[in-house]
């Protein structure tokens, strides 16, 4: 019979240093991963809307390099770290209430892998949820939303074989965060992405369902492997191969004293 634990043993026992509680974040940091020309910024600008979240798009962080030095020039790889690292630090200092939204076009390779774990990081450093969101469209459609007006002078990439080429040799970085979101752009809006986002980014949060499942799953197996996958000596008893420890004199010494 179970016996309860005395009153007085009965406390609330108060959060430990470094335990995650179980309230949900109230920041959100929603990174935006699409080749160039899927129409990123208008989608970031219309879920910013909808979220009352900032918005920090690759292109603000990278366009002052652009417009001052040449990509050779070693002041402009300088320039645009310097300008990111400030903006980090500033994010990091913010409300913990706010959000923000990051865009990128990202591959899987080490550099643009650490460039990501920069927003993870800060998601972590500020308490947030980190959300990731990749983006992705036909190649007819891209190619066609490359060579609108208007991103040549956003410093933004224009040539359909740079496009192409990225697109052959890479694949959208999809990396490790609290929610990955995969959304088909090709036959929507900026409008009805960011909706379709903000939609799933409101979904109850499933995470510590998740935990819960993997406790009782591994005690269920550890339970299930005590029954079925027993020592070696019960499986080679199984077998018909297990020998007692007895010694031989002394189980035919209790045969014979036996009635």
């Amino acid at each position: 019979m179970r016996r309860s634990l005395p009153v007085d043993r009965r406390r609330w026992r108060e959060p430990q240093p470094g335990r995650r509680l179980s309230v949900e974040p109230s920041g959100l940091v929603v990174h935006i991963n699409g080749w160039p020309g899927t129409g990123k910024l208008k989608i970031a600008r219309h879920l910013a809307e909808r979220l009352g979240a900032g918005l920090a798009d690759n292109h603000t962080l990278i366009n002052p390099a652009e417009a001052l030095f040449a990509r050779s020039d070693p002041l402009y790889r300088s320039l645009r770290s310097a300008v990111r690292q400030s903006v980090f630090e500033y994010l990091e200092r913010a409300a913990a209430e706010r959000s923000f939204i990051f865009t990128d076009a990202l591959s899987d390779d080490a550099t643009d892998t650490r460039a990501f774990e920069d927003c993870a990081a800060l998601a972590q450093k500020r308490g947030a949820r980190f959300v990731a969101v990749v983006i992705d469209c036909d190649v007819e459609e891209n190619l066609k939303r490359l060579t609108r007006a208007g991103r040549s002078k956003l410093h933004k990439l224009t040539d359909p074989e740079v496009l192409l080429g990225l697109r052959r040799a890479h694949r959208l970085l999809r990396g490790r965060s609290d929610r990955l979101i995969e959304i088909d752009v090709t036959t929507l809006g900026a409008d009805e992405a960011a909706a379709a986002i903000a939609a799933r980014i409101a979904e109850p949060s499933t995470v510590r369902w998740r935990r819960s499942c993997r406790r009782r799953s591994c005690s269920t197996a550890s339970l299930w492997d005590r029954r079925r996958y027993r020592p070696d000596r019960s499986r080679s008893e199984e077998r018909g191969e297990h020998r007692s420890a007895v010694p031989e004199n002394a189980r035919s010494h209790r045969q014979r004293r036996a009635p």
